[in-house]
């Protein structure tokens, strides 16, 4: 989910969002999609998708990006995003992150548990206030 992000913020998270994907291919996931939602009036997206799209391009299926014409926040842009979607997971990342090459695997290998419905990779170095144990994780 965007809002009024600078270029660059958007081309370094699609850069990590890639090296994430090639991973995962690599791992044996068959279909990846991106979407990118734009929740600023006016749309700030249009400029730089292109940009995006060349630099996924080799690494998913598709690239979308979405634009709301309202400022829906975090949540309900990455709720109007799955919405409607079969997709068997949904990774939501903010565009101001920059996931490590393996963490997309490693979320998925978390998911294998049958217990398991949701999981949350940790931020570094700046922590979101959750309580977990931090030799464990869990």
């Amino acid at each position: 989910m965007t809002y009024r992000n600078a270029p660059a913020q958007l081309e370094r998270c699609a850069e990590a969002v890639a090296a994430s994907a090639r991973a995962a291919r690599a791992a044996g996931v068959e279909r990846i999609v991106v979407r990118f939602g734009d929740c600023a009036v006016p749309p700030t997206l249009s400029g730089v998708a292109a940009r995006l799209e060349a630099i996924l391009r080799e690494q998913v299926d598709a690239v979308e990006v979405i634009e709301f014409g309202a400022n829906l926040g975090s949540a309900g842009g990455s709720n109007a995003l799955a919405d409607g979607r079969d997709d068997d997971v949904i990774w939501v990342l903010n565009p101001d992150t920059y996931p490590s090459p393996t963490c997309g695997v490693e979320l998925l290998e978390s998911l294998a548990d049958a217990d398991v419905g949701a999981v949350d990779a940790r931020q570094i170095p700046i922590e979101h206030p959750k309580s977990y144990d931090r030799r464990s994780g869990d």
